[in-house]
């Protein structure tokens, strides 16, 4: 039994390493980007806030926005749609379950390392810009 899981092991390591698989492959996947958001109502100052993404597939990105607001912690989950390294970025974030959900569409682009992006929120009445966002995603 041993010997059978340490030749399988044997075979599986060099495509392990030929195909990019592992520690240095994960860590590719994710990224922690740090910037600035601005609600339109309100203070409309720049606030913190940060986006926890992983990546899915090419040029698809699990997200998670975290930030504080009146007060209270927030986050907004979902999925953004582009390439980090440039170009538009769009996707659809959503925050809470049950009877209030709430849902925005994201759409800007990455130029120079930073992603500049409106925030729009989906009401059954239509689409609203609430503001703005702005990441670093390279230094």
């Amino acid at each position: 039994m041993a010997r059978a899981l340490r030749n399988t092991l044997f075979c599986l390591l060099p495509l392990l390493l030929l195909t990019g698989a592992g520690p240095a492959a994960a860590a590719d996947t994710e990224r922690l980007l740090e910037g600035t958001f601005r609600w339109n109502q309100g203070s409309r100052e720049d606030k913190p806030i940060q986006a926890q993404l992983t990546q899915v597939d090419d040029d698809v990105w699990q997200a998670t926005f975290t930030f504080r607001f009146n007060g209270s912690q927030r986050r907004w989950r979902g999925e953004l749609q582009g390439s980090l390294d440039g170009g538009e970025v769009t996707g659809t974030v959503s925050q809470g379950r049950g009877r209030r959900p709430r849902t925005w569409r994201i759409e800007g682009s990455v130029q120079d390392g930073v992603l500049q992006a409106s925030h729009y929120e989906q009401r059954r009445s239509g689409e609203t810009l609430t503001g703005t966002i702005r990441l670093v995603v390279e230094e």
